[in-house]
């Protein structure tokens, strides 16, 4: 007994280091990581998980870096390689999955399954109910708002009235992080949702304070 002890206690150690190995890769590295970094970082955290491969943190850190390698895939000038991407995508969704089943309760997870799925087969009722799972344990959260809106943008065009509803409430509870509403512009921009985003904040008295801002007045002309 004591012998296994010293043995889990070892790996688990092991499998911590090289955990961080990954996360601090990540970290220093956040919107310039290379393919090479991203490699390196995806090799630590599959030793990890052979050492504990029921730990929710690496499967979720795998699930974060196969999606990372999805996206360099079909955004780069390499030749592509659709089942590569594909097999890439599954994994992120495969690892996520995992992550939580272990763990039910941090948004994060969901919010990354939502987002993987997403991508994947688009604004589903499994995305929706992803979603929903998220907003359950983090129904205050300005990330779990944010992730609503951003896939409900992404997918505006294919949305069920119950989705585009979701996307219309969690946009009035975003409204009320006001110091934060400048992220949902963002994204709205990366996406090319602008307008769309504009014409949601015309109506209602939640969003009066948003259009005195600024950056409304600047992003809806």
């Amino acid at each position: 007994m004591a012998s296994f002890i010293i043995y889990f206690s070892a790996n688990t150690l092991r499998a911590n280091a090289w955990y961080f190995h990954a996360r601090n890769n990540i970290q220093q590295h956040t919107s310039s990581l290379n393919i090479i970094e991203l490699l390196n970082a995806k090799e630590a955290i599959t030793t990890a998980l052979a050492l504990d491969p029921k730990q929710a943190h690496y499967l979720h850190m795998l699930a974060y870096l196969e999606l990372r390698h999805y996206e360099y895939l079909i955004t780069s000038n390499e030749e592509r390689q659709f089942e590569f991407e594909q097999l890439t995508i599954l994994s992120a969704e495969t690892a996520i999955k995992r992550s939580v089943a272990l763990r039910a309760t941090w948004a994060e997870s969901w919010l990354l399954l939502a987002h993987i799925a997403s991508l994947k087969d688009g604004a589903n009722e499994g995305v929706y109910y992803y979603l929903q799972k998220a907003k359950a344990v983090g129904p205050y959260q300005f990330k779990v708002h944010l992730a609503v809106i951003q896939i409900a943008l992404a997918n505006w065009q294919h949305l069920s009235p119950d989705f585009k509803q979701f996307y219309v409430n969690e946009l009035i509870l975003a409204a009320r992080h006001d110091h934060k509403f400048g992220y949902v512009f963002t994204v709205a921009e990366e996406l090319n949702k602008l307008p769309t985003l504009c014409l949601s904040l015309l109506f209602g008295k939640s969003f009066e304070k948003i259009k005195r801002r600024y950056i409304y007045k600047k992003s809806c002309k």
